[in-house]
């Protein structure tokens, strides 16, 4: 299958899919900044995007891409994840609800932890820079945070659940595009992460997790 390929498998989940939502996103800037009628009704914070930021972020985060991203793939598709043909879909079903729940969780801590003083001065501060997030800003977060945080609640979850290839490639994809949609301060789902940028201390998790701990802006 050509999912086992690896070199088809790193470069489609480490950079296609990323980049690909980075540009389609990177379009409907440019045209909601030129054509103010159309997408800027769905825009949240109605600023303009600070392009020579723009353009140093993408710099950094394709070295994030490079250095960070495509080494723990290749270890994670090598010496982890199941590729035999034996999916069961009910069984990967149940596999990926769990999936959602622990990623939830996972990120939910981790996000609280790196805003505690500390970590927040010397980790977490770097990702807000971008007070008004855009798509590019997904992963643009320090190494240590990119790794535990970002790619923890994905990589995680799988290994707990014992998920088969198939599943981590849908759900990587799907995470990749939650966290470039979260980030893109375009509300066309509803995107709870951009209130965490202006309002620093609510919208830490991914889903219920804000609602349990009453840390969900909308619901105050």
């Amino acid at each position: 299958m050509f999912v086992n390929n690896i070199h088809f498998y790193l470069f489609t989940h480490t950079f296609f899919w990323f980049y690909f939502n980075i540009f389609i996103f990177y379009l409907i800037d440019i045209y909601s900044e030129k054509n103010k009628i159309f997408f800027n009704k769905y825009k949240i914070q109605k600023k303009n995007i600070n392009w020579e930021k723009y353009k140093s972020t993408f710099n950094f985060v394709l070295k994030q891409q490079l250095f960070i991203n495509y080494p723990t793939s290749y270890i994670f598709y090598n010496n982890i994840i199941i590729k035999n043909d034996d999916y069961i879909y009910y069984n990967e079903i149940q596999k990926l609800i769990l999936c959602f729940a622990f990623s939830d969780i996972y990120f939910y801590i981790t996000h609280r932890i790196l805003h505690l003083k500390y970590f927040y001065k010397n980790i977490h501060k770097k990702h807000h820079e971008w007070i008004i997030p855009s798509a590019i800003s997904a992963t643009y977060a320090h190494p240590i945070e990119h790794l535990i945080s970002n790619i923890g609640a994905v990589y995680i979850p799988l290994v707990i659940t014992n998920a088969h290839l198939y599943t981590y490639l849908f759900y990587q994809t799907l995470g990749i595009f939650n966290a470039v949609l979260s980030h893109s301060n375009y509300n066309f789902i509803n995107n709870s992460h951009n209130i965490h940028h202006k309002k620093f201390n609510y919208n830490f998790g991914l889903g219920y997790t804000d609602d349990i701990f009453k840390t969900n802006f909308k619901k105050k």
